[in-house]
């Protein structure tokens, strides 16, 4: 499991935008869906974006994110928005993980977008707070020790490319 940060070429706040901030999440959510990559928190913030995130063999974590920033780049169509490369930190221990699941739901509450993690739109915090996982598996169904089971017990939706 791993801990990422993606930002923005030049912080520039395109997450401001409504469609954009979904076209990511959708992004993320087809990765999650088809088991190749659960999510199991994430945050869209105006110039960066955290997830805690277990790729799955084959896949590792820089082509999930080199994916996830083709994909949503294509699909929004302005261009490239993103910045190179990310910051990710593999997640080993129980304690370091509610750390950044807490840092990942707090984020927009810290800085000022919303007055409670759960009213945040572009957060898994609203799953986690009314225990309805519709895009994330749950922390604790994730195993810190390689294994993972997806929220709904399936191996995800058909297709080769997340929906344009």
């Amino acid at each position: 499991m791993f801990f990422v940060t993606v930002s923005t070429a030049h912080r520039k706040p395109v997450f401001t935008n409504s469609a954009v901030a979904l076209a990511v999440v959708e992004t993320m959510a087809f990765y999650a869906q088809r088991g190749q990559a659960p999510l199991i928190a994430y945050v869209v913030m105006p110039d960066h974006l955290h997830v805690l995130v277990y790729p799955r063999s084959p896949l590792t974590i820089s082509r999930w994110v080199g994916q996830v920033k083709s994909y949503s780049t294509h699909r929004i169509g302005i261009g490239t928005f993103w910045q190179e490369g990310c910051w990710s930190e593999i997640v080993l221990h129980d304690r370091f993980l509610q750390q950044k699941l807490v840092y990942v739901h707090d984020n927009p509450v810290r800085v000022g977008l919303a007055e409670s993690p759960h009213t945040y739109p572009w957060s898994s915090a609203a799953e986690y707070y009314n225990e309805s996982f519709r895009i994330v598996t749950p922390y604790w169904k994730i195993a810190l020790d390689g294994s993972a089971d997806t929220h709904d017990g399936t191996s995800g939706a058909a297709g080769s490319s997340p929906p344009l």
